[in-house]
Formats: C-alpha cells, sequence, structure tokens
C-alpha cells in the first residue's frame, strides 16, 4: 500500500468508533466493550474475547437531547457521549465501564443506567490519594470488575489471559515509543 491508501485507510478508521476494523473483530467473536477514561484499566478490557473501545462522538455538534439530562455546566466531552449513545450510535457495545474519577463522569454511568438499561454497566472507584489502605481498596474494586466482566461475558479473567493482556498491551506501548523516537531524530520522517 502506498502513503495515500494508508492515509485514505486510517482516515476512514477513526470517522467512526464502529468502523470495518471493528466489525472484523466482531466477526471473529471478540466482545467489544466501551470505556470512558484512562482510569478504566484497559488491560481488563483486552483479556480473552474483550475488546476495549474508547467511547468518542465524532460529528455531534450540538448537545440538546443530552442537556435534558445533563447540565449545561457538564463537561462537553460527557454531553456529547451522551447524546452520541442517544442517536444510537454505540449499538456495536456489549457493555460499559466507568471510572468515577469526576462528577461528570458519575452522572454519565448514571444516565446511561436511567436510559438504555444495559446488560452491562459498570462503575470503579478510582483512589485519590497514595497509600496502602488506597491500593488495597483499588485492587477490591479491580478484582470486582474482573469478576463481573468474567461472569456476564464467560470470559476467562484469570493469570494466564491477563498476563497476555499485559504482554500485548506493554509491546504496544513499546511500539508507541519507538515511533516517539522517530519524531525525536533531527530529520524526522515522521511528524505530527
Amino acid at each position: 500500500m502506498n502513503i495515500d491508501t494508508w492515509q485514505s485507510y486510517l482516515d476512514e478508521i477513526i470517522k467512526e468508533p464502529g468502523n470495518a476494523l471493528l466489525d472484523k473483530a466482531i466477526e471473529a467473536g471478540k466482545i467489544p466493550i466501551g470505556y470512558t477514561c484512562s482510569y478504566v484499566p484497559k488491560v481488563l478490557l483486552s483479556a480473552d474475547r474483550l475488546l476495549p473501545i474508547r467511547m468518542r462522538a465524532p460529528g455531534i455538534t450540538g448537545t440538546d437531547n443530552a442537556d435534558i439530562y445533563l447540565s449545561g455546566l457538564t463537561c462537553s466531552y460527557v454531553r456529547s457521549l451522551l447524546e452520541y449513545a442517544m442517536d444510537n450510535q454505540y449499538g456495536f457495545i456489549k457493555g460499559w465501564v466507568f471510572a468515577a474519577g469526576c462528577d461528570h463522569m458519575r452522572r454519565l454511568y448514571d444516565n446511561f443506567e436511567y436510559l438504555f438499561e444495559p446488560d452491562f454497566n459498570h462503575i470503579i472507584d478510582v483512589p485519590h490519594r497514595i497509600g496502602d489502605t488506597a491500593l488495597a481498596w483499588y485492587v477490591e474494586e479491580l478484582d470486582t470488575l474482573r469478576k463481573a466482566l468474567s461472569s456476564h461475558f464467560d470470559v476467562n479473567m484469570g493469570d494466564q489471559p491477563l498476563s497476555v493482556a499485559i504482554s500485548r498491551q506493554n509491546k504496544f506501548h513499546q511500539l508507541l515509543r519507538s515511533i516517539g523516537d522517530l519524531r525525536k531524530r533531527k530529520n524526522p520522517p515522521l511528524t505530527g
């Protein structure tokens, strides 16, 4: 493939969350799980047949419907996600995982629960302090999520599938770093 063909392919893939690449994954038996922020542990959503999908709302230019349920002071990301969901654009998602990192996300979770009654809708609390108590609590939160995913989707969330998911995630981050290193060169072959 030449560079223009790649560019066109990538442009098409990022245009919508539901795309041809996702369709192939679903056909191969993957289970798409929507998540909202970096506090959600993508590794848990990558184990066995699970496939993490970062929620976004391309093309949303207004949030008239979402504004009925969320304050105009709620961040535009959250309102746009709700608007996108109200437009039935997330039909391919089989479950949702939110993080209560802010009140806005908590309200989004609540509205998903109220408006859509999804089969799987989970929210994890994240610690806002560092310490043994916070770590123990967070481990418990992640274990609760692990068990809920395993039970609901009948997926293996044991040590081996989680190790594979961690290994894949580490490899991905290594590749991203190598691309970033290319951009640090005096004459970078890749630019932003």
